[in-house]
Protein backbone atom coordinates (compact mmCIF):
# COMPACT_ATOMS: atom_id res chain seq x y z
CA UNK A 1 0.00 0.00 0.00
CA UNK A 2 1.34 3.41 -0.62
CA UNK A 3 1.12 6.35 1.70
CA UNK A 4 0.33 9.79 0.36
CA UNK A 5 0.64 12.72 1.71
CA UNK A 6 -2.10 15.65 1.86
CA UNK A 7 -0.92 19.43 0.19
CA UNK A 8 -1.72 20.56 3.80
CA UNK A 9 0.98 18.32 5.29
CA UNK A 10 3.54 19.52 3.06
CA UNK A 11 2.47 23.22 3.32
CA UNK A 12 2.45 22.95 6.95
CA UNK A 13 5.45 21.14 7.46
CA UNK A 14 7.00 24.02 4.93
CA UNK A 15 5.65 26.82 7.14
CA UNK A 16 7.48 24.95 9.96
CA UNK A 17 10.30 24.72 8.29
CA UNK A 18 10.33 28.79 7.51
CA UNK A 19 9.19 29.82 10.70
CA UNK A 20 12.12 28.14 12.78
CA UNK A 21 14.14 29.73 10.01
CA UNK A 22 13.12 33.17 10.46
CA UNK A 23 13.11 32.97 14.19
CA UNK A 24 16.73 31.77 14.08
CA UNK A 25 17.94 34.85 11.99
CA UNK A 26 16.14 36.79 14.09
CA UNK A 27 18.11 35.24 17.05
CA UNK A 28 20.93 36.15 15.11
CA UNK A 29 20.61 39.55 14.30
CA UNK A 30 19.45 40.08 18.55
CA UNK A 31 22.16 38.75 19.58
CA UNK A 32 24.56 41.12 16.89
CA UNK A 33 22.79 44.05 17.70
CA UNK A 34 23.00 43.54 21.65
CA UNK A 35 26.83 42.97 21.38
CA UNK A 36 27.80 46.37 19.50
CA UNK A 37 26.79 49.21 21.93
CA UNK A 38 26.67 51.65 18.54
CA UNK A 39 23.51 49.69 17.41
CA UNK A 40 21.98 48.92 20.58
CA UNK A 41 21.90 52.86 20.82
CA UNK A 42 20.72 53.57 17.35
CA UNK A 43 17.67 50.61 17.76
CA UNK A 44 16.62 52.17 21.08
CA UNK A 45 16.61 55.37 20.10
CA UNK A 46 14.43 54.38 16.73
CA UNK A 47 12.26 52.07 18.76
CA UNK A 48 11.23 55.40 21.46
CA UNK A 49 11.00 57.16 18.62
CA UNK A 50 8.60 54.67 17.07
CA UNK A 51 6.85 54.15 20.20
CA UNK A 52 6.30 57.85 20.57
CA UNK A 53 5.04 58.17 17.56
CA UNK A 54 2.41 56.16 18.02
CA UNK A 55 1.31 57.01 21.51
CA UNK A 56 1.20 61.03 19.73
CA UNK A 57 -1.36 59.67 17.03
CA UNK A 58 -3.39 57.69 19.30
CA UNK A 59 -3.71 60.46 21.81
CA UNK A 60 -4.30 63.14 19.02
CA UNK A 61 -7.81 61.06 17.52
CA UNK A 62 -10.83 62.51 18.12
Amino acid sequence: MQTTTSTMTTFLADLTTIASSVLGFVGNVTSEIMGDPFLLFTVGVLFLGAVIGIIGRLLSRN
